[in-house]
């Protein structure tokens, strides 16, 4: 689910040529096997002779079906080898019939009445039997909702397991892939065919949620995990993803994939679903229906499944989706989610089990039974409800460094496990633990680990950020450079870093050093220092980092983008800095940063500093700047001395104060920044859409470098969190307000347009405005070198474009309305940008 972790464009042609293989094949096939059961007839009550409206009726273990009509007339076909064809209606035996492949039958079919009866639902003339009892059950959501009450805890036990499965054994028979062999189980569905574990993990929690003041604890009280690799040490905060226990049906739309999906009892179920009432069957529970439903239209948003329903109350008992095949997810294979529901007193029923199963296949468009696949489970179980006034939050659990602890652990987690009926075993662990130890398994970590975390590991010590070791500009030429830092292996506590490097086109020296400390604290502590000297771009960064959180921000000047720059910017200068600076979790969400900032500027040949037209060799800056990052419910990976964001529904808020003193020419004067930004991803209906609001002030006077520059693109790859039309350096402001917005379909425009459809083609709308103002006061500190101003202090560009293209690319129409004339800038371009999402 990370977006930015590309292949390379050598496998994005490899998933073009499987696409056009896959398509050739589909057309043969469609060619070869052209023969069409039909079969049209009428269904009618054995002893009455009666039409039977809204009768289900469908090949048997198959998505194809319809019903009857309203004379109990039906009309059903299919290209497949599908041979039994089912008639069922509540109150009636069910009926299964043979047919033979490939011809065309005329039927009446005669239906013979069973003692189960509908009671108590209204059902009006000519109307499908399950939609009554579809609106009972959106009627009655709000009660039934499990986040309706107040308060309630519980304690559940999951166990997740990721691995390969349907791994053909002759792959393995090379001498590189033996010791592979050697450690690993036999696949359960075919003793031909192995399965490599490469995630796993049990774990049992104490959970609390107040829906009243917003507050959820969860407290881990036993843990068992292993992984290959990174994912040994996997620990993503808040996360909520489509393995999560967080998908609720009640809610009228269910996320899954970084996508939204209609729920099968969503308020506007009707328009995405047709729904066949199955079965009734007295239980435990009480009266039961069984309801079948299946999407109206391929490339819906929808689910195919069944669901039971208990009368009276109209509470889910249970619950069955499947993603189809047409669901437009990248590289799933199959996806299923099935919710078990439990009676906890008279009037709620709550979550007893909830069980997530999915396989990818990243090779091609749709994986053979036999070929190789990610498969991913997860089981939750939940015991100990509390409701209302009831919920007990959870007491702080002991430390896990204890011995005695873990051997609680593995204790209380092996009791969990026998009452789930879960089979896994700790030989997965094992598995894993002798795959990590195969040495070439141990080389491919570190690859993976170095394009998760920029760096590359030699024992004790982390070479990187490796794009940017060889880059290349117009003012430095080649740049090579040497640089890492030390490693978790040293010490999870504190790192030292540093970096060399040298321009052969400037023929100067670069350098820098940095040190950081960790603490021991619940919350995330971390103190640091760092010294550099090395060539500025005006603008390059700005505050793109408050966007990306702590992820890597290499600017214009990385190796990758080194190949694809439209303009050369040389507006360089040397900067000497020092930055000390402290970072504090107050809570979760809350975070603050306090540093403290001193550089030294020098002027350049392209960066001239002039004053009272005097030549100024240099600006002086001392400053204190704070940072609050204010968000809910956000998902966060901490992983060595790097904080990874996963997103939040909610909006992210970053608050910047600054307050510093310049020096220039003999002259010093106090300043003061304040900037708002405001990042928001939220879902409108199976659609998405994004928004990254900024705005600010500068109180004072200062030199042109302490103005607010506007990120620029000056490469022919789209930029989310740039303006894609203006160069970096170009635009400075005092006062400014900007917004950039994206719409994004997730297929839904596409999906309605034959042959398209079928590429799983996306539809992107962009649009990015800012207002600019830049006062004439700050050129008595230094004179601008060239115009900073917006031609009318207005900017804006909009965006039209497709992704999911082959899966991987986003290639987007960009147009600048205003201002009609920049100079030295495009007025329109077209970008693209390698993207890998489900």
């Amino acid at each position: 689910m990370i977006q930015d972790m590309n292949q390379t464009l050598k496998y994005g042609r490899v998933l073009f040529y499987s696409f056009l293989l896959t398509i050739t094949l589909l057309v043969l096939h469609t060619g070869i096997n052209a023969q069409t059961t039909k079969i049209e007839g009428f269904v009618v009550d054995d002893l009455t002779n009666d039409p039977l409206p809204f009768t289900n009726i469908y090949f048997l273990n198959t998505t194809i079906g319809t019903i009857s009509d309203t004379l109990g007339k039906f009309s059903i076909k299919s290209r497949q080898h599908d041979d039994t064809l089912v008639f069922s209606q509540l109150g009636y035996n069910t009926l299964k019939v043979f047919v033979e492949h490939g011809k065309k039958y005329q039927l009446i079919i005669r239906l013979t009445e069973s003692s189960a009866l509908l009671n108590e639902v209204t059902i009006k003339p000519s109307e499908n039997p399950a939609h009554p009892i579809l609106r009972q059950i959106i009627k009655n959501k709000d009660r039934n909702n499990p986040d309706q009450f107040s308060k309630y805890s519980c304690r559940t036990y999951t166990n997740l397991a990721v691995s390969f499965a349907n791994v053909q054994p002759e792959t393995l028979d090379n001498n590189l892939l033996k010791q592979l062999k050697k450690v690993l189980p036999e696949s359960a569905e075919s003793a031909d065919l192995l399965s490599v574990p490469v995630f796993y993990s049990e774990k049992v929690n104490d959970n609390f949620v107040d829906n009243v003041d917003n507050e959820v604890v969860v407290e881990q009280i036993a843990l068992r995990q292993n992984g290959i690799g990174l994912l040994e040490s996997l620990d993503v905060k808040g996360y909520t993803n489509a393995m999560s226990a967080e998908v609720n049906f009640y809610n009228n739309y269910v996320e899954l994939f970084q996508k939204r999906f209609v729920s099968p009892i969503s308020s506007s179920g009707l328009q995405f679903y047709r729904y066949y009432l199955e079965d009734s069957i007295t239980t435990d529970k009480g009266m039961e229906y069984r309801i079948r439903y299946l999407p109206k239209r391929k490339k819906d948003p929808a689910f195919t499944g069944e669901f039971t329903v208990v009368k009276d109350l109209w509470a889910l008992t249970s619950v069955t989706a499947i993603l189809p095949s047409s669901a437009n997810v990248n590289f799933l294979n199959t996806f299923t989610v099935a919710f078990d529901f439990v009676r906890v007193n008279d009037s709620t029923f709550f979550f007893l089990e909830n069980n997530f199963s999915a396989s990818f296949n990243y090779s091609k468009l749709k994986a053979a039974k036999s070929e190789m696949v990610l498969d991913v489970s997860k089981t939750t179980t939940y015991s100990d409800v509390l409701l209302g006034d009831n919920a007990m939050r959870p007491s702080k659990a002991d430390s896990l460094q204890s011995n005695k602890h873990i051997v609680e652990t593995d204790s209380l987690i092996d009791s969990y496990r026998f009452l789930a009926k879960n089979q896994a075993s700790v030989n997965t662990i094992n598995t894993i633990d002798s795959i990590n130890n195969i040495r070439w398994i141990k080389l491919l970590n570190k690859n993976t680990s170095m394009l998760f975390t920029g760096y590359y590991n030699f024992g004790k010590f982390d070479l990187g950020p490796y794009l940017e070791l060889i880059r290349w500009n117009s003012v430095e030429g080649l740049r090579l450079s040497f640089s890492g830092r030390t490693s978790e292996q040293l010490s999870k506590r504190f790192f030292v870093g540093g970096k060399l490097g040298y321009g052969f086109g400037d023929e100067r020296w670069k350098y820098g050093g940095s040190f950081a400390w960790k603490f021991k604290t619940d919350k995330r502590s971390v103190i640091g220092l760092e010294y550099t000297k090395d060539l500025l771009l005006l603008g390059a960064l700005g505050r793109i980092f408050l966007i990306k959180g702590a992820g890597a921000a290499t600017g214009e000047d990385s190796f990758i983008a080194s190949f694809f720059k439209r303009w050369q910017n040389d507006r360089r200068s040397m900067l000497y800095s020092f930055k000390a600076h402290i970072e504090r979790e107050i809570r979760d969400g809350t975070q603050v940063m306090l540093a403290y900032n001193y550089f030294d500027m020098r002027q350049s040949l392209n960066v001239p500093f002039v004053h009272d037209d005097k030549s100024v060799d240099a600006i002086y800056s001392n400053s204190i700047t704070m940072v609050w990052r204010l968000s809910w419910n956000e998902k966060v990976m901490d992983k060595y001395f790097r904080r990874y964001y996963f997103g939040t529904h909610y909006p992210i808020v970053s608050l910047v104060s600054t307050v510093g003193r310049y020096t220039v020419a003999g002259n010093s004067d106090f300043y003061m920044k304040l900037h708002l930004l405001v990042n928001h991803n939220f879902n409108i209906g199976a659609t998405w859409f994004r928004y990254i609001l900024e705005t600010g002030t500068l109180l004072g006077k200062v030199p042109f470098p302490l103005l607010e520059w506007q990120r620029g693109n000056e490469t022919y790859g789209y930029s989310r969190y740039r303006f894609n039309l203006l160069n970096n350096s170009t635009v400075a402001s005092d006062s400014y307000f900007s917004v950039m917005a994206e719409y994004h379909t997730n297929g839904i425009l596409m999906s309605r347009i034959p042959l398209i459809r079928a590429l799983n083609i996306r539809t992107v709308f962009s649009g990015k405005y800012l207002y600019g103002f830049v006062s004439e006061k700050h050129q008595q500190v230094l004179d601008f070198p060239w115009d900073m101003r917006i031609p009318g202090n207005h900017y804006l560009e909009l965006g039209f474009g497709f992704e999911n293209i082959m899966r991987i690319l986003h290639i987007e129409a960009v147009w600048r309305p205003v201002p009609t004339y920049f100079e030295g800038l495009p007025n329109f371009g077209i970008l693209a940008r390698l993207q890998f999402a489900l």
